[in-house]
This record gives structure tokens, sequence and C-alpha cells, in this order.
């Protein structure tokens, strides 16, 4: 069924916008942001994981034969370029084994006309013009999300090119006869990801000030340092927190590569979350900095927010921390987390996947209690521990939803942590609660001629549908969902891959991933018979 929905979204974007960025499935046009066939290449391995083997190879022969360019002469966001576009190119070439270098290359020309970029000492610029070889900043302030999710897809393409350079072995110091080599591969340097490195560890430094490492989400693009905000794990936070742990997975878990995870996770667990009710549902709000005892909360919830359970479960299942909350914060003794523990009303021997779960059974709720059955982009909670403000907000017992943030985007957030919180408990509920939202989005975002489509408001039974499809609809929502609904041990085992914050499946680094998969599947079979 997930694998039907994929073809119509793609079919509508292939018909009617192709080699567009995105479709707009209402008026049956395409439209540029960037101007690199965003949603294809953002698709790319969706379209091989579900066996849209055709149609993986129109973009594959597309791009083999030169058509994509990076050319625009308009200011392109570096983060999303990153995320999308180097993110999508990188899995791609990993797992279409791509003989003849065709992603790998193509992810390096795309690596090349993003390296102005990071040619400073600040932050990154957040923004590229391809035509001038310009970098800019979108505004005075950057974001610790977009500076601090580069980090993967810039390894993963510094670790393809040293090991297509080295004959298979990235770490030999024998070049061997360079002049064998392709020309591309010369046009970045060895070090390609030095920059996205320089530009973490300014903000690793940075978070060293804070407690816990909770950073304010706004920072100087400058300088690196903090602006007084708000601290928060969604919109312009998010991705950061994710990464933190990622990274570390990514690099095939170095011992002590953990501490800034766990203790950023302590610091939500004594910080950011609280219940709408007693009783009531588990949210994690923003709060202002600095952080204290007297730290009000706001009681908003941003869908984005939803990545979370995944990611503690993530850490659990595949890092095995998360146990205990305080593992990485001495100050958090037994007493402390004890107190906050039944504070939160979670029972003493609570760790991370027990508030991970939580936390899944919110979500999950801001889906099943809105009349359209979709979640809205924010939600807010009747809470006496925190700040709410709720002019123009409709409840529905403790979680309420601002006309003006009622809007659905066909986000991935919930479906990421349903996939990812199935595969660490095998718990059928998840995959129940996937269902529901598939088929909400089948009744009223799919348009007939081809896509789907955003919706206006989850609080109408008639919804009102905006002019435009994602290209994370097919890069993440359905991504997952198929992953969610998938039994084959061989699909991305967690301990082999790693997916980007795109949803794009990238190999640890330094692993075998064909002796992983293997491996994992013999422990699977083993833990069956």
């Amino acid at each position: 069924c997930i694998r039907l929905s994929m073809s119509h979204a793609w079919n509508g974007y292939y018909k009617f916008a192709w080699p567009g960025d995105e479709l707009s499935p209402l008026s049956k046009t395409g439209f540029n942001t960037f101007g690199v066939a965003l949603t294809a290449i953002d698709a790319l391995d969706t379209l091989l994981i579900m066996g849209l083997d055709a149609e993986f190879e129109t973009v594959r022969d597309w791009v083999k034969n030169g058509n994509l360019h990076f050319s625009s002469n308009s200011d392109s966001n570096v983060f999303e370029l990153t995320i999308r576009a180097l993110g999508g190119l990188m899995s791609a070439h990993h797992l279409s084994h791509d003989i003849d270098d065709v992603f790998l290359k193509t992810a390096t020309q795309l690596a090349a006309a993003m390296l102005p970029a990071f040619d400073r000492k600040g932050l990154h610029f957040t923004s590229i013009n391809f035509a001038t070889q310009q970098g800019t900043y979108q505004n005075a302030n950057g974001c610790i999300a977009e500076a601090g999710t580069l980090i993967l897809e810039w390894e993963a393409l510094e670790h393809s090119l040293k090991a297509r350079r080295y004959a298979g072995d990235p770490h030999s110091a024998a070049q061997g006869d360079e002049s064998r080599l392709p020309s591309w591969l010369s046009t970045v340097p060895l070090d390609v990801a030095s920059g996205a490195r320089f530009t973490l560890n300014r903000l690793h430094t940075l978070s060293e000030a804070y407690d816990y490492g909770l950073i304010p989400s706004a920072v100087s693009s400058e300088g690196v340092t903090a602006k007084h905000g708000l601290v928060k794990l969604g919109a312009t936070g998010d991705s950061y927190y994710e990464y933190l742990l990622k990274h570390w997975v990514h690099s095939n878990r170095p011992p002590g590569g953990e501490v800034g995870y766990l203790r950023a996770m302590d610091g939500v667990f004594m910080h950011l979350l609280s219940r709408a009710e007693s009783g009531g549902l588990l949210f994690l709000g923003e709060a202002s900095h600095p952080l204290g005892p007297d730290t009000r909360l706001d009681a908003k919830m941003d869908h984005l927010v939803c990545y979370l359970p995944g990611l503690l479960s993530l850490g659990v299942a595949v890092g095995k921390i998360g146990t205990l909350w305080g593992e990485a914060s001495p100050a958090m003794n037994r007493d402390v987390v004890q107190e906050r523990l039944l504070a939160l009303e979670l029972p003493s021997n609570s760790g991370h996947l027990a508030v991970a779960e939580e936390l899944m059974t919110t979500c999950i709720a801001m889906y099943d209690r809105m009349p359209l059955g979709l979640a809205p982009e924010i939600a807010i909670f009747a809470s006496a521990n925190a700040r709410v403000n709720s002019s123009s907000a409709t409840f529905f017992g403790d979680l309420g939803v601002k006309h003006s943030d009622a809007h659905n985007l066909l986000r991935p957030e919930t479906v990421e942590s349903l996939f990812l919180l199935y595969r660490a408990t095998g718990k059928q509920l998840y995959r129940d609660a996937g269902w529901r939202i598939w088929t909400k989005w089948e009744a009223h975002a799919r348009v007939a001629t081809g896509g789907y489509a955003d919706i206006n408001s989850v609080l109408s039974n008639e919804p009102d549908l905006r002019d435009k499809q994602e290209s994370f609809f097919l890069a993440e929502t359905l991504k997952y969902l198929f992953l969610l609904f998938t039994d084959d041990p061989s699909v991305f085992p967690l301990d082999c891959y790693v997916f980007n914050t795109e949803a794009h499946p990238l190999p640890i680094l330094g692993i075998d991933v064909r002796d992983c998969v293997a491996n994992s599947m013999r422990a699977v079979v083993g833990e069956s018979s």
C-alpha cells in the first residue's frame, strides 16, 4: 500500500513538475527553489528501497547524461542542500553500488559548488549563490539546527572520496598512480568535510558554557556566540540535538563521543519535560535562557519534536546508552533523578526508553484527537506547571491547537519515531498508529491527478488543501512508513546504517556493511529460533 502511495506521489511530480524542484499538485505545475531537481534527488533512495526500479533508472540516466547542474543565480540554503541533495546523492551512491560513480561524482560537484560557504571563521554562510560562488547570511543570527546538521553528509562524502582515491582503503597513506584517477576526484580537497567539522566544533565549544550543553537556538552568525532566546528541540533547534547522537553512531561510536548527547538529554529531562495535567500527556516544552529551578516552560510542542521518541530509542537500542538518567551528569545523583521522576509521574526505574514511549503517546494523540485524524504543526497543553497562551485555541482534553498552527505539512517525525520504536520494542501499537495516519493522508491529502497536498487545517472535517507537495514527503514520510511495515531483517539494520535528518540511510563509517547486515540477520534468526 505504501509503495502505491509512493508511485502516486512520484507520478504526479514526474508528470507535472519534472525536472523542477517540487510539485504544485493542485495547479499541476512545478516550481524551483534551488534548481537541482530536488524531489527527484531527495527521493532516489526511496524509489530504490521500494523496488521502483524504472523510476530510479530514469533519474539515474538523467543525472548520468549531465543534466543536473549547480548553477542557479539565487541564494540557496546550504543546510537544505546538504541534508536533501548531498544526503540523497550519497545514499543513492551506497545503495545502488554506483559502479560508474554517477552519484559520487555528482555529489562531489555539488560539494565543490557549496565549499565557498565554509570559507570563513564564524558559522558557515547559510546560503550560497552557485552562479557567483558567493556565500551570504540570510540574517544576522544563525540557528543551531542548521549549523549543527551538516556533518554526517559531508563526512560520508569525504570517506567515500578517500576510499575511491585509495583503492578502497580511506586510511591508506599510499596514493598509487594518481594519473589513473578521474579528474573530478581532485575538484575538492581530501578533507572536504573540514568546514562542516569546524562549524560543529565551534558549537560544541559554545555548549560547554551552558548547563547540560543546552544552547539557545539562535546564535550569532559572525562570532558563534549564543543569543538570549529559547532553549528548544523544535524548529531551529531540533536536528542539532539529533546529530549529537547520530554523528557518534555514524562515526562507529568512539569512546566518549556519546557524552554531549547524554548531557543534553539529561538537560531535557531536568528542564523541558512536563505533564499537561495530573495523569495527563507528557510533553516537551520550550524555555527561556538561562535555565534554572524557577524556569517556566512554554507549554507548546512542535510536531518537529516528535523525532525525539525515536532518537531516545535509537540511543538505547544501538548505542546501548540511556538505561538511566544522569549517566553523563555527576550533579544528577540518584536522589535528584528520583525526585524528578516523581514530579513527572514516571516509574522510579524509568530511563530513556520509558520517556520515549510516553512522548510517543503524546505524538500519537496529536493525530488521534484531531477531527481530521492528522496532527497540527504545533500543539499546546493545559498545564499548571507551564505558561499557556490559549487564545484562539481549541482543546481536545489537555491538548489544544491554535487555529494559526492547525496546518499539516505531511511531516515525517511521528512516523519516523513509530518506525524506530517498533524496531526497539516490537509493539504492534506503533504499527497500528502508523496505519491510521497513512489512511488519513490517503483520505484527505491525495490529489486525484497525482501527488499529495499539504492541508490548511486539521480542525475542519472538510480539509482545504495547499498547493504544495514537499520533497520530504517522498524522501522521509513514505520511506519511514514503508520501513515501519517491513519485516525483512536485512532492510537497514540500525547497527549498520544511520539515517540522516532527511531519512537518507548512510553506512556507518569504518565497517563492512555487507558483513554487518549478514551478522544482524544471523542475530535475528538466532533470537527467533
